[in-house]
């Protein structure tokens, strides 16, 4: 998830409430009151307003929010949603979903996560709605957990399918990239030893959590820099390791939420390892033969699905797209289930992409992403890692990924002068390379990685971000 252009400032007061802005580009707050965490969301130790005294999360105390108003300005956008700048308005009453006991006070400012609308440029997959529902249930179990570096949960709107997140400073990227096109903030004034210091926290931070996420069975699937957030500047005293946190859990999988949707393959490039890329390939094939043979089956919906076929190779970006998965689910709506099985039993490039599915280990994505995303927190300002590989075709991506095509290792300009020993380190313990490997099974786990990573701080004789780092498996309150 992106940053939206001027969504930095200045002043951190919260503002009064206003009337709703219908424009995207509506009258907003000057710099950092945009981006400041104004969250004033903390565990209430006296019981006040629903709190537990013993830091649990609660069942029927649980505060929630009365009314939430967009105030029309965006802060983020991705390829699922937008976010927008929104104010509680109110005392407490029902949201939607019973959330994690918060002191959610009147007026506090908090990001909201929707679909995009008619008048914006771009639209929402027709799987939003499902996802948004989906992560604001992971959000929930992880803010009953109560892990550091992962966002926590407010509250979610089933009628308006709006998800309410505690509001962050900045993206990691924001505060690295020295680029102003692409930079959505003003460029830091870094004092010596700041800059290194938040690549250090950044990645020991998303890698603690990963470690966190996967101890519960819950896997990402889209660790990326833009999805790595600082609850506070990079350059105030009170940062450290646990300011930084994961967000956009749209493509997760969680056993006690989604279990059975590992087949739709999400992933950002150059974030994709070569087997999630190469089971692409094999279910688009699948599902064009799929598609050849419905064509010459006689069902009385020839016109219904010419349009698929059509559709399904549109530009994902297309308004009309259908994608592989929609295209099974409309053909079984078309044809009925024992008519779809009649299809799909010659269907071999089919069969074996689930059969694979089945079988990948899901977790080693993570890895592979988080590795890609370390190697960018120290070359923040190059151009795009393997940007011979984004500009072929998807097949032409695996085959390069599969040889073993990946960043420069050797690159060592762009890396900042006070970063460049614990660079040295991480490349001489092959960090980056036992984790970006071609091969699953030779990737580590995220708690080996993280060990690797803070095994290599201690030898580059770096301070600890933090005193004592915490047990992947222990629950620690996390402080806002």
């Amino acid at each position: 998830m992106r940053r939206a252009p001027g969504a930095a400032g200045a002043s951190s007061e919260p503002a009064p409430p206003t009337p709703a802005v219908s424009s995207l580009g509506g009258e907003g707050r000057s710099a950092a009151s945009l981006l400041a965490m104004n969250l004033a969301i903390n565990d209430s130790s006296d019981g006040e307003a629903g709190g537990s005294s013993d830091g649990e999360a609660g069942g029927g105390g649980t505060v929630v929010v009365r009314h939430v108003h967009d105030k029309g300005q965006v802060i983020g956008f991705g390829g699922q949603c937008k976010v927008m700048l929104g104010q509680v308005l109110g005392t407490f009453a029902e949201i939607g979903r019973q959330c994690f006991n918060f002191l959610i006070t009147a007026d506090l400012q908090i990001a909201i996560k929707k679909q995009y609308s008619a008048d914006d440029n771009q639209s929402s997959p027709r799987s939003t709605p499902t996802r948004l529902r989906w992560e604001a249930a992971i959000l929930e179990k992880l803010s009953q957990l109560r892990l550091p570096n992962l966002m926590h949960y407010i509250g979610y709107e089933d009628a308006l399918n709006e998800l309410y997140l505690p509001l962050m400073h900045s993206t990691v990227n924001d505060c690295l990239i020295d680029d102003r096109k692409k930079r959505q903030q003003q460029k830091y004034l870094w004092a010596s030893g700041e800059r290194a210091r938040l690549v250090e926290a950044a990645a020991e931070g998303m890698l603690n959590g990963i470690v966190h996420l996967h101890a519960h069975a819950i896997f990402h699937r889209d660790v990326k820099m833009d999805n790595l957030l600082l609850r506070v500047p990079p350059n105030s005293p009170a940062f450290d390791m646990e300011c930084v946190v994961i967000s956009d859990y749209g493509y997760s999988l969680c056993n006690d939420v989604n279990p059975t949707s590992s087949y739709d393959m999400p992933g950002t490039h150059p974030y994709q390892p070569p087997e999630l890329l190469s089971l692409r390939l094999q279910r688009q094939k699948g599902v064009r033969q799929l598609l050849r043979k419905a064509q010459g089956s006689p069902n009385g919906h020839a016109d219904r699905i010419t349009l698929l076929v059509k559709n399904n190779r549109l530009a994902k970006d297309h308004a009309n797209y259908v994608s592989d998965l929609d295209v099974i689910a409309t053909l079984k709506e078309l044809g009925g289930d024992a008519w779809y099985r009649d299809l799909a039993s010659g269907c071999t490039a089919l069969t074996d992409f689930f059969v694979r599915v089945d079988a990948l280990d899901v977790q080693k994505l993570d890895i592979y992403s988080s590795a890609v995303t370390c190697w960018l927190l120290f070359h923040p300002n190059c151009p795009e890692p393997l940007a011979e590989v984004l500009g072929g075709t998807e097949n032409h991506r695996v085959k390069l990924l599969e040889q073993g095509r990946r960043p420069s290792l050797t690159d060592r300009p762009t890396v900042s002068a006070d970063s460049t020993p614990l660079w040295d380190q991480l490349v001489g313990d092959s960090f980056f390379s036992c984790g970006w490997d071609s091969e699953p099974e030779e990737r580590p786990t995220a708690q080996e990685y993280l060990h690797l990573f803070r095994r290599a701080r201690h030898r580059a004789q770096l301070p600890l971000l933090i005193e004592a780092p915490p047990p992947p498996d222990e629950h620690r309150t996390q402080e806002y």
